[in-house]
C-alpha cells in the first residue's frame, strides 16, 4: 500500500485524489509514522464500504482481548470464577 506525506494531502489534494482512484487505498503519514487510511468509495458504495470498516475494528478489537486474555491467563478461568468476579465487581459499583 503506497503512503503519502499528510502535507502532500494538504498541499496537492487534487493529485491525491487521482492517485487514490488509480491506486485504491493510502496510507497518510505525519512525521513519518501513519496516522490515517484514504480508501477509494463512491455514493453508490458509501454504506457498505464504512459497514466493512466498522467490521474489521470489532474484528481486530475482538482479537486484541482475546490475546490479552490469553497472555494474562483469563481465558483459562472457569464459568464460576468469572460469575464470582463479576459479582464482586457489581458489588463494589453499588457501594460507590
Amino acid at each position: 500500500m503506497k503512503t503519502i506525506p499528510s502535507r502532500q494531502l494538504a498541499t496537492q489534494a487534487a493529485k491525491v485524489w487521482k492517485q487514490l482512484d488509480r491506486e485504491g487505498p493510502l496510507v497518510i503519514t505525519r512525521n513519518g509514522y501513519p496516522k490515517g487510511i484514504l480508501i477509494p468509495t463512491s455514493d453508490l458504495t458509501l454504506l457498505n464500504d464504512l459497514q466493512e470498516q466498522l467490521r474489521a475494528r470489532a474484528r481486530s478489537a475482538v482479537s486484541n482481548m482475546r490475546r490479552k486474555a490469553q497472555e494474562t491467563g483469563v481465558s483459562a478461568l472457569s464459568a464460576k470464577a468469572i460469575e464470582s468476579e463479576i459479582h464482586g465487581t457489581r458489588k463494589k459499583r453499588r457501594r460507590k
